[in-house]
């Protein structure tokens, strides 16, 4: 099961820019097929690989992610570029630890550039649910309506636990509570914009395809960008 999971999820990702470009990744990704049939792969797929082949896979995987700082930051992550393949368990390790390294820097980097009033930093609900569904999840029928839904939920309660644990944690990490709320999926609704605006928020973004649909327009591009304002049952 390891083995089907490493086949399928580890070669998402950008094909001209993440996988052609290294010939050992292209390689592993031509033998394994560029395209999948959906369903589980079949055992003579799995077992055109050896573990060297599966390893070189993990890594590759890995090593196409890190960007170009890390790169000019760690030389090693080039090093494992140049060696392109049959990489070690050691080599393995490695890369993980330089990927724990990175993501270690990208907190306080953000609180320096906030602090220094380059960027404003904004918050997601706390463990990335999608809030109008939460709220009442027959909301999903004003974007699909007529689509098949389980016994309806609603839980606002949950929805404002979710903001509220996210302002907090986001105050913790960054010395300062946000001004501003990315919904999870960009996910929106009139109902949530209370439990918004009662935590400290003042806006929300969302995308160019909820931007549509609420303007009933997709000659939206005038649009793009542009600061909106919702007044709803008292709340502005």
């Amino acid at each position: 099961e390891q083995k089907r999971f490493i086949l399928r999820e580890f070669f998402q990702a950008n094909w001209d820019n993440m996988i052609r470009p290294h010939r050992r990744y292209w390689e592993l990704m031509n033998e394994r097929g560029l395209h999948l049939e959906p369903g589980p792969l079949d055992n003579q797929t799995i077992g055109r690989f050896n573990t060297n082949a599966y390893r070189d896979i993990q890594v590759w995987f890995n090593l196409a992610w890190f960007g170009y700082r890390a790169r000019e930051k760690f030389p090693a992550i080039n090093e494992f570029i140049r060696k392109g393949g049959y990489f070690t368990e050691e080599d393995k390790r490695e890369v993980l630890s330089l990927q724990l390294q990175v993501i270690g820097e990208l907190l306080p980097l953000y609180r320096r550039m906030q602090d220094a009033g380059q960027v404003e930093l904004t918050t997601s609900p706390f463990y990335h649910p999608i809030l109008p569904l939460l709220c009442d999840s027959e909301f999903a029928w004003r974007a699909m309506p007529g689509a098949k839904l389980p016994e309806r939920f609603t839980c606002p309660e949950d929805a404002r636990e979710q903001i509220r644990k996210a302002v907090a944690f986001h105050a913790q990490t960054f010395g300062r509570p946000p001004k501003g709320m990315w919904p999870s999926e960009g996910s929106v609704a009139p109902e949530i914009i209370p439990l918004v605006s009662e935590a400290g928020l003042k806006w929300m973004a969302t995308d160019e395809g909820i931007l549509a649909h609420t303007l009933q327009a997709w000659n939206i591009y005038d649009h793009l960008y542009q600061v909106s304002r919702l007044i709803e049952a008292g709340v502005d």
